[in-house]
């Protein structure tokens, strides 16, 4: 993930993505590991200390990794915005707006419909966002009732 620091800094980034993670359950296998890849010194001592708050805050050790992003390998694409590619009908919508995958992946807007589709984000917030996100009548009712 990309982020712009002077919007939000990378602890606060780090600590979102704490709230909304469970950090104790061990991966199935290594491919679907949990893990925070660092850019720099700065940012692996930040991660550190938040993993070791999180230790005390499930009281179980956090098997999330941290590690340098330097060997960091993209999923295959059928993993990527994995609920979003389950929806035919929104895709071929968003495809007229990307009409390369790699634009897709990258996309905020996907971002935001896979995470409403993960149940990750509620109808209420959906509610008040549905409009930006630029989808047909059509793509707005098939949104809207996948939501929770």
């Amino acid at each position: 993930m990309d982020f712009d620091p002077s919007i939000i800094s990378y602890e606060e980034l780090l600590t979102l993505f704490w709230q909304f993670h469970r950090p104790i359950n061990p991966p199935w296998s290594r491919q679907y590991m949990s893990a925070i890849y660092c850019a720099d010194e700065q940012q692996l001592a930040i991660a550190e200390r938040l993993k070791v708050d999180q230790t005390r805050v499930f009281g179980a050790p956090v098997t999330t990794e941290i590690q340098s992003n330097d060997h960091f390998y993209m999923a295959e694409d059928y993993h990527q915005k994995y609920r979003l590619q389950r929806q035919a009908d929104l895709m071929d919508e968003l495809k007229q707006f990307y009409p390369r995958f790699r634009d897709l992946i990258d996309a905020p807007t996907t971002a935001r419909l896979n995470a409403y589709l993960g149940g990750h984000l509620n109808k209420d917030r959906l509610n008040d966002e549905l409009a930006s996100f630029g989808l047909s009548e059509k793509g707005d009712r098939i949104l809207t009732k996948l939501v929770r």
